[in-house]
């Protein structure tokens, strides 16, 4: 008898074995069978990303162990394996690869880089198949599914065409997370940190005296072009005189109209607050419910339009100190203090995330029914 438990020796050459006699596979137990019992479970597939980490091999155990013992309780048992090609995710991670070797995916063409993201699929695929049989789990690896392929690819365009049918999958435009690399993110995709930031009290002049303005704070005062109304709090006594007048933003000279609307905390800034609603979570509620004019000012990559007169052109976060330094030479900047707050990140590639509107697919809440 060995001194030590030799595991690559013992494991390797039994696993082997099960593999072959089919073990793993849907009647494996027949013999033992009875009363027509089935027992399935669908493996949530791994995504093509990488390696497993130990979460997968917690959920795989657990899973093995209830598959194991259905087997031995007589069920005719199917564990299905399978791995997924996380699209967004497993595109960015062989970006990443690419840029690395100095080489961006629009020089290499669509093609090309389809090819790429194909080879990384059969590195991290097998890499993930190898790690699964060293763990000892028993799916029915004659099974085994990707979901890119063909049935599957059938079978998912069938079943969002019967849900669209059923009127629980629409398209609208709504407001989302959206990352000007990545695309849209879910809520649980953005990642929140604390951010040093500025807060920018700017001014804006009455439409009817020149010579007078208020005064808006704002930590992202390069949106201030897609504002369309100044926000006051209805029971704050310092500006329910102003709430219907009219103040022109600077620049472009557009006016725009002071409302009342009770989510304004008076104690941030001084008070008042810009609407943008194209542009902001809160502001979008805010927008639908005053009835105001939605006003996208930067595309899906970022980039300023022209609703910005001469900043047009220039990536969103790069115009804000071009932007602020317009204003500050115009008389429209009051001050800039410090400020921290919470800034929305890209849990894939770290880029800033914008609230922004965007026509996607919805599941409505009733499919949980």
């Amino acid at each position: 008898m060995a001194e030590f438990y030799d595991a690559k020796e013992v494991e390797d050459k039994f696993y082997k074995i099960w593999e072959e006699r089919g073990y793993f596979e849907i009647d494996a137990n027949k013999d033992i069978q009875k009363d027509g019992r089935k027992f399935c479970i669908m493996m949530p597939p791994p995504n093509v990303t990488g390696s497993l980490h130990i979460g997968h091999a917690l959920t795989f155990t657990l899973q093995d162990i209830m598959t194991r013992y259905k087997r031995m309780d007589g069920y005719k048992t199917l564990w299905q394996p399978g791995l997924d090609h996380a699209g967004i995710a497993t595109q960015n991670v062989v970006e990443k690869q690419l840029l690395a070797q100095g080489i961006k995916k629009e020089e290499l063409g669509r093609e090309k880089f389809v090819e790429k993201v194909w080879e990384w699929k059969e590195k991290s695929g097998g890499m993930i198949v190898h790690q699964m049989r060293k763990l000892g789990i028993t799916p029915a690896w004659s099974r085994q599914r990707f979901t890119m392929d063909e049935g599957l690819r059938k079978a998912v365009k069938k079943a969002f065409v019967n849900l669209y049918d059923k009127g629980l999958i629409v398209q609208k435009n709504y407001m989302i997370n959206w990352c000007t690399h990545d695309g849209a993110l879910s809520d649980i995709e953005v990642e929140h940190k604390e951010n040093k930031g500025k807060l920018y009290h700017l001014r804006y002049y009455f439409a009817d005296k020149p010579s007078e303005f208020v005064v808006v704070a704002t930590t992202r005062p390069e949106t201030y072009f897609g504002d369309t109304a100044v926000m006051v709090n209805p029971n704050d006594e310092r500006y329910k005189n102003l709430i219907g007048k009219k103040v022109v933003l600077p620049i472009i000279n557009r006016e725009i109209e002071i409302i009342a609307d009770e989510h304004v905390d008076m104690e941030f800034g001084t008070g008042l607050v810009k609407v943008t609603p194209a542009h902001d979570q809160n502001d979008y509620e805010v927008g639908k419910r005053h009835d105001l004019e939605f006003i996208t000012v930067f595309d899906e990559k970022g980039i300023l339009n022209d609703k910005c007169d001469k900043f047009a052109g220039l990536e969103r976060l790069e115009a804000r100190d071009i932007v602020v330094a317009e204003l500050e030479k115009l008389g429209n900047v009051e001050k800039i203090e410090d400020y921290e707050n919470q800034v929305g990140y890209c849990y894939r590639c770290k880029n800033v995330v914008e609230p922004y509107i965007s026509k996607q697919w919805f599941v409505k809440k009733e499919i949980a029914d």
